[in-house]
């Protein structure tokens, strides 16, 4: 029975590259076209919003065309430590 379901390994990670790249793009948009308005309530300056927005954005732009998947990853999971910090 599971030998059966291992075809579809790769449509897996393809379609939870894109979901996780739906949603970085979601959230990196904004913050390139608004950083000035985001920046005092987020306690930063606005080039470094700008800079978060772009790393999102082309992190996700590298997941969706599988360019440097790991390195995107570990760029996405840092800036997602980075909100779990700024959260707490």
């Amino acid at each position: 029975m599971f030998e059966q379901l291992t075809q579809y390994n790769d449509v897996g990670l393809l379609l939870l590259r894109l979901a996780v790249a739906a949603i970085f793009i979601y959230h990196g948009l904004p913050k390139l076209k608004n950083a000035k308005s985001m920046a005092p309530m987020m306690g930063v300056p606005a080039e470094a919003i700008s800079v978060l927005g772009a790393v999102e954005l082309l992190s996700s732009v590298g997941l969706i065309f599988s360019v440097l998947t790991q390195l995107a990853a570990l760029l996405l999971g840092i800036i997602m430590i980075g909100a779990i910090w700024m959260k707490i």
